[in-house]
């Protein structure tokens, strides 16, 4: 019992900061390529302004030709897209491979308890 304890435990000590800080680091590309821009805009009736804002490319990825703005595409497409369809086929893999491995184990038990009770049978008879 201890060791599986001290197993979860160390498993949780590892994949809690991953799930912590990891989207922090993933977001920083995007803070760096994006930048909200405010501008006043009078009204039709001339009585009032209107404040409008929009998402825009930051001046940051403008000065390297959107350079950065690629790199974000990029980091999302891969890493939070393409990333977790590769995982989970590779889990729905060793989901199914498991599945097998129980199949065979479940025959073989049955197999062996048809034998014990062909013997017992004889045995008794």
């Amino acid at each position: 019992m201890e060791i599986t304890y001290f197993a979860h435990k160390r498993r949780r000590n590892f994949s809690s900061p991953f799930f912590t800080v990891g989207p922090i680091v993933l977001s920083i590309p995007n803070y760096l390529s994006t930048s909200i821009l405010e501008k006043a805009v009078e009204s039709d009736d001339g009585l009032s302004n209107i404040t409008i804002y929009t998402v825009y490319h930051s001046e940051l990825a403008q000065r390297q030709e959107l350079l950065l703005y690629r790199f974000n595409i990029l980091l999302y497409l891969i890493i939070l897209k393409i990333g977790p369809c590769i995982v989970l086929t590779v889990l729905t893999g060793i989901l199914i491979h498991a599945m097998y491995q129980a199949e065979e184990r479940s025959a073989r038990c049955v197999r062996c308890l048809a034998h014990l009770n062909d013997n017992f049978e004889k045995t008794c008879a």
